[in-house]
Formats: structure tokens, C-alpha cells, sequence
């Protein structure tokens, strides 16, 4: 096997077992910031190995299994990361509820909502004249 795509595969593996075990541990948002800043770059390099690698090592069992292993890690912190996500939110409506709902007014009698809250009157001001 090409020990340049190795060592990538290698290193792309140790930056998702890095972030997944960040997420288990709860540590704080900078921490899993730089291990997704390292995982980016490290898969952007093993992308380009890809490119240059030949076709025997991109079906090797053993390649194709590990990086199945590393999708479904990362498809296990994306759900989790979407979890914390919505927890989030859900504190954040706890500690400042909206004062207004909707970003457009509601419809007065005769007269369509307006955008962000403004339910003044239309003035006609830009009718468009036609000849």
C-alpha cells in the first residue's frame, strides 16, 4: 500500500476517534472547534491522496472497511452534535424568550402582512406607471 495514503488514512483516523471522544466527554466548544479544524484538514489531504492513489489501493478491503468505520463514527457525531444543537436552542428560549414570534405582522382587515412588524400602510409611493 502507498505509505503516503497510509499515513493519511492513519491520521484522518486519529483526528475522528479524537473528536468523537471529545463529544462523549462534553468538553468545551473551543476544543471540538480545533478537532473539527484538524479533522477538516486532515480529510481535505487524504482527498487529494485519493486522487493520486491507484485504483488496487482504493478497493482494498482493508481501506474500504476502515473508512466505513470512520463514516459511521462521523455520522454518530453529527447526530450527537445535532442533539446538543437542539438542547441548545431549547436553553437559549429558556433564558430569552422571543417578545415577538413572527418576523412579519399580522394581516389587518383589508391589508397583507407587513415584513418585521410593521403594520403601517402601503403609501402607493411606488406604484409602477406603465404607458
Amino acid at each position: 500500500m502507498n505509505q503516503h495514503f497510509q499515513a493519511g488514512l492513519d491520521q484522518v483516523e486519529v483526528s475522528v476517534d479524537e473528536l468523537a471522544g471529545l463529544l462523549a466527554q462534553a468538553t468545551q466548544a473551543g476544543a471540538l472547534e480545533a478537532a473539527g479544524v484538524t479533522l477538516n484538514k486532515q480529510v481535505l489531504k487524504l482527498s487529494a491522496l485519493m486522487g493520486q492513489a491507484p485504483a488496487a489501493i482504493k478497493k482494498d478491503a482493508v481501506v474500504v472497511q476502515r473508512l466505513r468505520r470512520m463514516a459511521i463514527t462521523l455520522a454518530s457525531c453529527q447526530a450527537h452534535l445535532a442533539r446538543q444543537a437542539a438542547l441548545t436552542g431549547l436553553a437559549m428560549q429558556t433564558l430569552f424568550p422571543a417578545v415577538r414570534t413572527d418576523t412579519y405582522a399580522s394581516a389587518m382587515i383589508g391589508r397583507p402582512g407587513q415584513p418585521y412588524g410593521s403594520a403601517g400602510r402601503r403609501s402607493g409611493e411606488f406604484r409602477v406607471v406603465s404607458a
